[in-house]
């Protein structure tokens, strides 16, 4: 697919950029357009320097708690990608400066990561900001990443052996980061999709039973699902060294799932990038195949 502007001395910030969505933007951005300059804003630079971005994309120091960051950050940049921590119970306390920051600077688009049924959680802030600030936009809604079984909160549940979470036999729609890269790397670029909030999703709902027996053919041993209450989850979060606002974030996206808010299929990743999503079997099959009951450390794109 081909993008409708020239990407020629382009500029582009892409917030947490050595994350876990973060680096396959800009891993997608270097694919697809090779010409633009990339910032790659976070706050270590050593963590960036080890993902082997290409030579032009380069770490600017980047903290939405440090406003002292927001200007260099900025300079010379038309667009921004805005990914906010999630587990952040006041988000529009940081970012919503830094968007009137970008209103003065004259950027051209901000496209924002938030979360499917994002009415229910804090971000739904973040994008009535955006929304309201006459910058021009575009939304993605994503439901469970695929990478949280390798990379994130529950990598400990799949090296311990049991998936422990409250939503019963509830399905939920897994959505890989690599797509979530790709879409956002095209919505960047391509202003067709400006002004949208697009659900992306993967290509089917499946329950943790389902999930567990998938992950354990290709992990290598057996892991279990056991289904706990609201309170125990949050409890064992905590005791994992989790902040409670955190806890408190992921219990809301169970209590979603166990309404079934976050089992709907779309087709937003076909209409953006023009195939299908990645299936969970494909990414479980990559992730997890030869690794010892442990998680790939190859390197992700």
């Amino acid at each position: 697919m081909q993008t409708n502007i020239s990407s020629t001395s382009m500029s582009i910030l892409v917030t947490g950029g050595t994350g876990v969505v973060g680096r396959r933007v800009v891993k997608s951005l270097e694919h697809r357009e090779p010409n633009i300059m990339i910032k790659v804003g976070g706050r270590d630079q050593s963590k960036c320097n080890q993902l082997g971005f290409g030579k032009n994309s380069n770490f600017t120091k980047f903290d939405f708690l440090d406003s002292t960051t927001w200007d260099k950050s900025l300079e010379g940049v038309e667009r921004v990608f805005l990914i906010a921590l999630p587990t952040d119970p006041s988000p529009e306390k940081s970012l919503g400066p830094f968007i009137e920051k970008c209103k003065e600077r004259k950027l051209k688009k901000i496209v924002v990561l938030s979360v499917i049924d994002a009415e229910r959680v804090p971000m739904v802030k973040v994008e009535q900001i955006v929304q309201k600030s006459g910058i021009s936009f575009v939304i993605l809604r994503p439901p469970f990443f695929s990478e949280n079984l390798s990379e994130g909160f529950m990598k400990h549940d799949i090296e311990q052996g049991v998936i422990r979470v409250p939503i019963g036999d509830h399905s939920v729609n897994w959505i890989s980061t690599h797509d979530i890269g790709e879409c956002a790397s095209i919505v960047l670029m391509d202003d067709k999709f400006n002004g949208r909030t697009i659900e992306i999703t993967g290509n089917k709902p499946i329950n943790f039973r389902e999930l567990s027996e998938i992950v354990s053919k290709n992990v290598g041993k057996q892991i279990r699902f056991e289904d706990v209450k609201p309170h125990e989850y949050k409890k064992c979060l905590m005791d994992r060294g989790l902040s409670e606002s955190s806890a408190n974030y992921l219990n809301e996206l169970f209590t979603a799932a166990r309404e079934d808010k976050l089992s709907k299929c779309t087709k937003g990743v076909n209409e953006i990038t023009g195939h299908d999503p990645r299936s969970f079997d494909q990414f479980a099959k990559d992730t997890f195949s030869n690794t010892s009951g442990g998680c790939t450390s190859k390197p992700v794109m």
